[in-house]
């Protein structure tokens, strides 16, 4: 099973697609032709962006790695555990599972780090600086 997914930017206006790229867009669906296909349209999100990882990576998950004794894979699973998580009830269970941090927007990752500061400040008595206090 061919499981290609090309993301193609495009605008909406005055109810038509305007493609931002039109030369990738006659690629891909040359590279599809006579194939059954499914066209998934959506708002455009801005995900996280590359200097918030670093910081997440390089200074959030570095710190408390190190304090806990934890490896960074392991922390950050701890912290999509304790801010990015729901249940979910199958057969009568609550099951219990973690969102990832690539689906949060810029604006929602800002959030989601505020939300591990003030954790690791009042519940592990750590400070985490800023990202405008360090060098990432």
């Amino acid at each position: 099973m061919n499981r290609l997914q090309t993301l193609l930017p495009a605008r909406i206006e005055r109810g038509t697609i305007k493609w931002k790229d039109p030369v990738k867009l006659s690629g891909v669906l040359s590279s599809l032709n006579g194939q059954d296909v499914n066209v998934a349209i959506k708002p455009h999100r801005n995900s996280r962006s590359y200097n918030q990882n670093r910081y997440y990576w390089g200074v959030i998950i570095s710190i408390l790695a190190d304090f806990t004794g934890y490896s960074k894979d392991e922390m950050h699973e701890v912290l999509k555990g304790k801010f990015l998580s729901d249940e979910k009830e199958i057969a009568g269970e609550q099951i219990r599972f973690s969102h990832s941090t690539a689906e949060l927007n810029t604006v929602e990752f800002e959030q989601y780090l505020t939300d591990i500061r003030e954790w690791a400040s009042a519940s592990l008595d750590v400070f985490i600086p800023l990202p405008n206090e360090v060098c990432v």
